[in-house]
This record gives structure tokens, sequence and C-alpha cells, in this order.
């Protein structure tokens, strides 16, 4: 019986190897897709990580950039100004729409800084303003 059917048992046999070989490249195709996705992702944050140190390491000047804010709002709309070695918390409160503006526009973002928490609240006319930051 099996002598009968010999033949179609070749060809199933090799039907099934060939799509198991199909598969089998198909997940190696997707396996391969997605680690070149993954080495890209990598690549880029490393590019970003390398340019950020330029930045950070090349300028000297955070700190004292940073206390140009204090500087910029006055005393007496500071409730907190905390800057450590490579970081400073900033609590600000009272600032105008204008003054938020300029600090947020001119200050911190033309600062090569990492910021960790920003955190902008309204009280009716005036804003409150929260920053974490690090270099």
């Amino acid at each position: 019986m099996i002598r009968k059917y010999q033949n179609e048992l070749i060809v199933l046999l090799a039907f099934l190897f060939l799509a198991g070989a199909v598969l089998f490249e198909l997940f190696q195709q997707h396996k391969l897709e997605s680690a070149q996705e993954n080495a890209f992702g990598t690549t880029i944050k490393l590019e970003d990580t390398s340019t950020l140190k330029k930045l950070w390491i090349g300028n000297k000047t955070i700190s004292s950039r940073l206390k140009g804010i204090e500087s910029f709002v006055g005393n007496s709309k500071v409730k907190t100004f905390k800057i450590e070695r490579n970081h400073a918390d900033i609590v600000l409160s009272g600032l105008s729409g204008s003054e938020l503006n300029t600090v947020v526009g001119k200050y911190i973002a033309s600062t090569p800084v990492q910021i960790k928490s920003l955190n902008i609240k309204r009280d009716g006319e005036l804003y409150g303003l929260e920053l974490k930051c690090s270099w």
C-alpha cells in the first residue's frame, strides 16, 4: 500500500519542507528587520547623547544663565531657587504672561539643560512655574 502512494508521499514531504523553509525565512526576515530598527534607534540616541555632551561639557555658564532668571523676575516672585552642582530646582509665582514667555523662551529653551519636570500653573492673570532640570 505504501509503495502505491510512494511518489505522493515524497511530494507531500517536499511540500511540507518547502512550507517550513518559507516560514523560517519569513521569521528570520522579521527578526532582522526588528534588529535593524533597534540598531537605528540606538544610533540616533547615541548621536543625541554625543551632541548634548558636547554642549554640556563645553558650556560652563549654564548655572549663571539660570541665575539670570532670578535677576530677571526679582526676588519677590521667587519661591525656591536652588542651583546645586548639576541640578536646578526653580519655583516662581506671580509671573505675568510676558514674563513667563521670556523665562521659558529666553532662559530655559536656549540653555542646554535636560528638563526633568516643567509645570506651569495659571492663577487668574498670573502664572506659576516649577522647573527641575539637570545638565
